[in-house]
């Protein structure tokens, strides 16, 4: 179920950001993200979307979450 809801906002947000509704398509990969928080597909979605929508600072702020997480994940495994 975990790869339906990614998949399908990966395939969402790009279309949202194609009509001209950066606004969905971030909500799209947001919600992706929330469901699969280590998704670099939807991370590049969510930036892209924020940019579009002319938000760097949360386009920042996803990249910093996301960035985060993997060093969190990283030190884990060490």
């Amino acid at each position: 179920m975990i790869s339906a809801i990614v998949d399908v906002a990966h395939t969402l947000s790009p279309m949202l950001g194609e009509t001209s509704d950066p606004r969905g398509a971030l909500s799209a990969a947001s919600v992706g993200l929330s469901v699969d928080s280590c998704s670099s597909r939807l991370r590049d979605d969510a930036v892209d979307a924020a940019l579009a929508y002319g938000d760097a600072a949360e386009a920042g702020r996803i990249r910093e979450r996301y960035d985060a997480l993997a060093s969190e994940l990283d030190n884990e495994l060490v």
